[in-house]
């Protein structure tokens, strides 16, 4: 938990203060524990707000602030309700916080971000990943920054047809083009990449004009592009700058066995550079070599369509090759996924992405502190095989991200620990990733993308650092993504918006704790709407197949009735039910404590019109909330007001408000 800074009362000019006694019950030691506060004409004395209520501080016995956020702040009904986050109150003992408030020029600190689990009202804006500027006529977007400056290098060629290349520079939020530089020739798979330390004011370019490799340079303080230089190698892939011996190298292109290297004078004459070779391998024709600097050597990983690979360590000082990891697996398959190993590096780890038939096809990520010993993270099985499959695995930071695509732009984003443990996860990723490395952008992590489908090539925005606070739905919906706000602890939820603002059609999935309450606010704007609130969910689902777990389903036009029910592997067990009218406004609680699910829901007026608690221990331990909308339509789909997570145990604790004092 983030500790706020010290509250000195006396230089806030506070009038009033309250102590508010706070008493365990259940029997258990408590901690960041949210706790409800209810203000009325009985307890409290409203016309000592003196900012609407805005001026209102909370604290711990130390004069620490505490998160709070105001659900409810009617002044003239006299009505407020108010939860405060809790660091500690021990088992079966009473604390003490104390509230202030009195003080005109004091703003609101309400912030449900900070006070929940997880919480957002559609309002506030964080990171969000996916779409944050679409290419639609490019089939290559790759993202670059140089002088403190952003831009995207787009190509709009494939294969051996290319198209116009062009850069944009972009302002900070990756989406907003400030100016466009075509360039003097048309290319097709483009690549970009910056070296400052060697060439401070040109962005490297390289890639195919449709029948030779090129590369070429644009120069951003002349804001010009260099002279293109070609050579007879259909493409030229990996230019990766070696600290060692301060040499460029220039990847392996289709077919061949070999590679290049230039010192930085030469790097845009391919004539001088010089050809090395590699050793034999049985593979036949190599699909190519992907090419990587760590530690003062080159890297390389060779392979085919299929199987058969294997891994070389390029000592440059000697010219010697090693072998580390091969696969050496003729396996071949007809008409099905050309499968493309990986290899990238940052400064402190090498990582390695490899192909297996065997005992059952999958991907197998590797990870090297040394540059000798590889350790297995975590194998993958293939996803849906069509055309092409490609598994990009990079560094981030001390742990690994994977991004499995195929050539129908299906796949995921996952982090993964380098012990295999899975620490973020996004479905799904809806265009190919780039072979290229991760651009940090302060608190952003942008990656660009490549793909043969107009409205699937997109640059991909991350947050920097874990935990991602992120949601995204399903591609199959061309609609837009909203962001979410800020959250607590390592949560994530996964949404799309239907036609308008805070409307859902389907959640995946978010990690929660077993004894929680999630909380939403929830509209139906027309009566056929269906909405679900799932909890205790696990395994995977989507539109049609939803999660296993437990669901509230509110009634609506054809189906008159609120169901608790329970779905397991597609099927559908209805566990309580009530006959009732359709509604159109409900607040829904799901207060998940041991063995036990209570749903309670309230109409628009705050009436209880469903209270119901269901027990079963198969899912006791499910950490998955889904929201869904099935049978959704376009114009028809229930919206969100907010959705908030927050700890809950039974009995919950007791709140009693003390006298008013003079601050």
């Amino acid at each position: 938990m983030r500790r706020l800074r010290a509250f000195i009362v006396d230089s806030m000019t506070f009038k009033y203060r309250r102590k508010i006694t706070i008493t365990e019950r259940s029997g258990n030691n408590l901690s960041d524990y949210q706790v409800r506060i209810d203000l009325d004409a009985t307890n409290f004395d409203f016309s000592h707000f003196l900012n609407e209520g805005k001026d209102l501080r909370f604290t711990d016995a130390s004069k620490n602030l505490l998160p709070y956020w105001v659900e409810k702040m009617d002044i003239a009904a006299e009505e407020a309700t108010i939860w405060v986050r809790v660091p500690s109150i021990p088992a079966n003992s009473s604390v003490d916080i104390w509230m202030y408030y009195g003080c005109a020029g004091l703003t609101s600190a309400s912030s449900g971000c900070e006070t929940f689990l997880f919480y957002d009202d559609f309002e506030q804006e964080s990171f969000y990943y996916g779409l944050k500027y679409r290419g639609k006529a490019y089939t290559c977007l790759k993202p670059v920054m140089l002088g403190g400056r952003r831009f995207i290098v787009r190509s709009s060629g494939w294969g051996t047809g290319a198209g116009t290349l062009d850069i944009v520079e972009v302002s900070d939020d990756w989406e907003t083009v400030i100016n466009t530089w075509q360039a003097p020739f048309d290319a097709a798979d483009t690549y970009a990449r910056t070296f400052p330390n060697v060439f401070p004011d040109r962005i490297v370019v390289s890639g195919t004009d449709g029948s030779h490799g090129y590369i070429t340079y644009f120069d951003i303080n002349n804001e010009s592009w260099g002279p293109k230089s070609t050579v007879s190698a259909r493409y030229i892939v990996d230019v990766i700058y070696n600290d060692g011996d301060g040499l460029f190298y220039i990847g392996t292109p289709p077919g061949n066995n070999h590679a290049s290297r230039a010192a930085p004078e030469d790097l845009f004459t391919p004539s001088n550079w010089e050809l090395v070779n590699f050793p034999e391998w049985g593979g036949g024709s190599p699909m190519g070599s992907i090419i990587t600097a760590f530690k003062g050597n080159i890297y390389i990983i060779r392979r085919n369509y299929q199987y058969y690979w294997d891994v070389l360590k390029w000592d440059v000082s000697t010219d010697t090759f090693e072998t580390l990891m091969y696969n050496y697996d003729p396996t071949t398959e007809s008409g099905v996924a050309n499968k493309f190993s990986f290899i990238r590096a940052d400064n402190d780890t090498l990582v390695v992405t490899t192909t297996y038939y065997s005992p059952t096809k999958h991907w197998s990520v590797y990870y090297s502190e040394d540059g000798e010993t590889f350790i297995k993270v975590v194998d993958l099985p293939f996803i849906s095989e069509v055309n092409e499959l490609q598994c990009w695995a990079y560094p981030y930071h001390d742990d690994i991200l994977v991004s499995q695509t195929n050539w129908e732009n299906e796949g995921y984003i996952k982090i993964y620990s380098k012990s295999g443990e899975i620490k973020q996860q996004i479905y799904n990723v809806n265009s190919h990733y780039s072979e290229a490395v991760i651009l940090f952008d302060g608190d952003k992590a942008v990656i660009g993308s490549e793909g043969s489908s107009d409205n699937k090539r997109e640059i991909k925005i991350l947050p920097a650092s874990l935990p991602w606070k992120v949601w995204i739905g399903d591609p199959t919906q061309n609609v837009e993504r909203r962001p979410t706000t800020n959250l607590q602890g390592d949560y994530e939820l996964h949404y799309v918006t239907g036609r308008d603002e805070g409307q859902i059609d389907n959640f995946y999935s978010s990690l929660v704790d077993s004894n929680v309450a999630i909380e939403v606010l929830a509209y139906q704007n027309y009566g056929d709407d269906a909405l679900l609130v799932g909890s205790r969910c696990s395994g995977s689902g989507g539109y049609y197949n939803l999660l296993r777990g437990y669901y509230l389903r509110p009634p609506y036009s054809s189906s008159k009735r609120m169901r608790i029910y329970r779905v397991d592997d597609g099927a559908i067990s209805t566990l309580k039910e009530v006959a009732m009218s359709v509604k159109y406004y409900y607040e829904i609680s799901m207060r998940l404590f041991r063995n036990k699910i209570r749903a309670i829901v309230r109409d628009a007026e705050g009436n209880v019109i469903f209270d119901e608690t269901v027990e079963d221990s198969t899912y006791s331990q499910g950490n998955i909330i889904n929201l869904a909308a099935p049978e959704w339509d376009a114009s028809r789909n229930p919206s969100f007001d907010y959705v908030r997570v927050r700890k809950y145990t039974e009995p919950e604790p007791s709140v009693s408000i003390g006298a008013e004092e003079t601050a």
